[in-house]
């Protein structure tokens, strides 16, 4: 009896189906795991970090921006200019840990990470923050100069010791306090947090900025401003018009930083505001290099010509880094043929083999050396990125099990 060719097609868009029914089923069935049928793989994005639980609600913190500062904290920061002094000794890498410390962004509050061995001091005018710092128990090494004129950081490790503990953001805030206080002469005095947004270290100035929403009457206007004595007193003082739709309030005469950041939580939970933030000096990050031994061979990623291909025809994958790593929570279904399920350089959840041969690799792995284009597809999604292995698209081996 004849077989119609038309057989093996059906059976497979069947199979497709059956797939995708199952894995709506298990998403939508309360309590249930979130494993993924296989010879169709569950990946997470590349280089996520684990995240046990989304952001607390009310706090619109995206888990990916938890996470990012996660292990990966000590290499982050020193990425950032702070591995050393002008004299050249090492700095030890800046330590962050959580705190209750919000920075508004619009409607919402993102939690901030707090640095426990730097601060950031402004110095007065003709006033060098040397001197005054010297007389607070720091050491000349332990301060160096911002490439913002005026600004110096400083590790507090010869004040504060190691900082390491419950009591650390306590310390923190004591020596900021201290250094704020009216018998200081420096000018501003502010504690170093992580940018939840690009991994660097954030400074808050003594200067806000503001923007109010466009219905917003000027009584209402007034009425934020008025809120917060402070700020109410700069814009008093100043020559700031209510009525434009962005304002920068200069706070002189504030001097420490956490009342800055404050303030500006006060006023962005006001009706009339439509944003309100710290002027902040962040460290920018560019044109993330990772340290996978073959990524200077991928040319799709990065093109410097090395395969005698043209500099720059490439995906740009090293801009688009500096954005985001990836996050655990983002998930894609791989439907093809066997993926490797130990593979050390994929991050993935636990497949099903759908076809024939299920009794042989029911995870999905593949049963001979034809069977594995999966790998490769599975690692140009959700390869592991800065970790020393591979290449960021695929760990490569010379083994069978390892080549698509």
């Amino acid at each position: 009896m004849k077989t119609s060719k038309k057989f093996p097609a059906l059976v497979f868009f069947f199979l497709l189906l059956l797939a995708l029914f199952l894995v709506n089923f298990r998403n939508s069935t309360p309590g249930s795991s979130s494993e993924v049928p296989e010879k169709s793989v569950t990946l997470t994005a590349p280089d996520a970090q684990n995240v046990s639980a989304p952001a607390d609600e009310g706090t619109d913190i995206a888990p990916a921006a938890i996470q990012t500062f996660g292990d990966k904290s000590e290499t982050i920061y020193e990425k950032v200019g702070l591995g050393s002094t002008p004299e050249g000794e090492e700095w030890e890498p800046a330590r962050a840990v959580d705190s209750e410390f919000t920075l508004p962004h619009f409607d919402k509050r993102k939690k901030l990470r707090i640095v426990t061995n730097r601060i950031a001091v402004m110095e007065n005018a003709g006033a060098p923050a040397t001197t005054t710092m010297a007389r607070a128990g720091f050491a000349e090494t332990d301060l160096k100069a911002h490439p913002i004129l005026g600004w110096t950081f400083a590790r507090t490790e010869t004040v504060l010791g190691e900082n390491k503990g419950a009591d650390a953001i306590d310390k923190i805030s004591g020596l900021v306090n201290s250094l704020a206080g009216e018998e200081s002469n420096l000018g501003f005095s502010s504690p170093v947090f992580v940018d939840p947004e690009l991994g660097g270290l954030l400074v808050v100035t003594p200067q806000i900025l503001m923007g109010f929403k466009p219905d917003a009457a000027m009584a209402d206007r007034l009425a934020a401003i008025k809120a917060v004595p402070k700020v109410n007193e700069a814009v008093t003082a100043g020559v700031i018009d209510l009525a434009q739709s962005y304002i920068k309030i200069p706070l002189n005469g504030v001097r420490n930083g956490f009342d800055v950041l404050s303030y500006v939580n006060d006023l962005a939970g006001h009706g009339s505001v439509l944003y309100a933030e710290p002027d902040m000096i962040f460290e920018g990050i560019g044109a993330l290099t990772p340290n996978d031994p073959e990524f200077a061979n991928c040319w799709g990623l990065e093109n410097t010509g090395q395969s005698s291909g043209q500099v720059d025809f490439d995906m740009d994958a090293s801009a688009a880094w500096d954005t985001t790593t990836g996050s655990s929570t983002v998930k894609v279904l791989i439907i093809d043929t066997g993926v490797q399920q130990n593979h050390p350089d994929i991050k993935q959840l636990t497949g099903k083999d759908f076809t024939s041969e299920s009794g042989t690799s029911p995870n999905g792995d593949p049963v001979n050396s034809f069977d594995n284009h999966g790998t490769p597809v599975a690692g140009a999604v959700s390869a592991s990125i800065n970790n020393s292995t591979g290449s960021c698209l695929l760990y490569t081996s010379p083994s069978p099990r390892d080549r698509g």
